[in-house]
């Protein structure tokens, strides 16, 4: 699995506020509110999907608590995550992927990101943008 990683569900594109584009960018994950019920975070996570950076898909099998790190040691309801992912075997078409970024991109009226994803010729550039000239 290549860091970043980008959810494509549409389940959570539904849930989250508006403007949300779901990117995890490491493991484990450092600023996530802890969750009160660990089997029903578990059930929630089991049904995203997540696309790598070279298009493979994974979903969450699991996850654990792992020691604070950065600001969360001080706040108390957030924690460190570290994910259990497993791939599904799947691959996801980058030129859907582009698409689908687009057009979420458009419905949150988020220019910035539309502009990445439309300049974007690979999956690692959807999320991090252009990385050889530095800019955009």
């Amino acid at each position: 699995m290549t860091f970043p990683i980008y959810d494509i569900s549409e389940e959570t594109w539904a849930m989250y506020p508006k403007g949300t584009h779901e990117i995890i960018f490491e493991n484990p994950e450092s600023f996530c509110t802890k969750p009160w019920n660990r089997q029903k975070y578990l059930d929630k996570m089991r049904k995203f999907d997540y696309v790598d950076c070279e298009g493979d898909i994974y979903k969450v099998v699991g996850f654990k608590f792992c020691k604070k790190k950065g600001i969360t040691k001080y706040i108390p309801f957030f924690a460190t995550i570290e994910f259990q992912f497993e791939k599904t075997g799947e691959k996801y078409p980058f030129e859907k992927l582009k698409q689908l970024i687009i057009d979420r991109s458009i419905e949150t009226k988020d220019d910035y990101f539309e502009k990445i994803a439309r300049k974007a010729t690979t999956f690692r550039e959807l999320w991090l943008g252009d990385k050889k000239g530095g800019k955009l």
